[in-house]
């Protein structure tokens, strides 16, 4: 059981991925190192929490995701498991080590990020539009539960820079503006795009994120 060090910062669990995972959203991981099957036993026993980290480049990210375990889905024979999460809150990564003491997965010390919800009405409205727009271009059929920036991040076409950016801002208005001005500078070049394609008689196409079925 890891013990806080201050009040304001915390030890936990690292799983570091190649992706990039956002508060309410949800994973599903098939767990086959060592490392983090003994990760995600002690989790399911405390009923902790964990952080992803985006690792690319050699490199582990500065922010992450807490992360809640659902259920663990199965475990198979050989001790590998299928499980569902769903991210919490954002985190800054203070101090990341490899191997925790006495344990064989990483760990690191956290300080959890505020996350304002001052969502701003116009600029939501102007979101919808431009999402729906990019979306009719690249044919894709979409719908959301919730129409949060966290929510539709990984449908406008971030690049992973840009996905780590929106993690860091504390703000919902400053999510959206950031999410606006991208879509806003990305629309017109696809429409050219579009134009192009449909002049030469070609289609784009749109590969939507798949869902890990267990």
């Amino acid at each position: 059981m890891f013990v806080n060090t201050t009040m304001n910062t915390h030890f936990i669990p690292i799983f570091p991925l190649n992706l990039i995972v956002f508060p309410t959203e949800k994973l599903n991981l098939h767990i086959f190192e060592p490392r983090y099957k003994q990760l995600i036993t002690e989790i399911a026993e405390t009923k902790g929490a964990f952080g992803i980290t985006l690792f690319d480049k050699g490199k582990v990210a500065k922010y992450g995701t807490e992360m809640h375990l659902l259920d663990i889905a199965q475990i198979y024979p050989n001790g590998e498991m299928d499980i569902r999460t769903q991210g919490r809150r954002v985190f800054e990564l203070l101090h990341f080590q490899a191997q925790a003491p006495h344990r064989l997965y990483p760990w690191g010390e956290v300080t959890y990020k505020e996350n304002v919800l001052d969502a701003d009405d116009h600029t939501a409205i102007e979101l919808t539009q431009a999402l729906k727009k990019l979306h009719e271009l690249l044919n894709v059929r979409k719908e959301f539960p919730n129409f949060d920036s966290f929510t539709i991040a990984h449908y406008v076409g971030l690049g992973k820079d840009e996905l780590l950016y929106l993690l860091t801002l504390d703000r919902e208005s400053e999510r959206q503006q950031f999410l606006l001005y991208h879509l806003n500078n990305w629309l017109p070049t696809l429409e050219q795009e579009q134009f192009i394609k449909e002049k030469v008689q070609m289609n784009g196409h749109f590969r939507d994120l798949p869902e890990l079925k267990f």
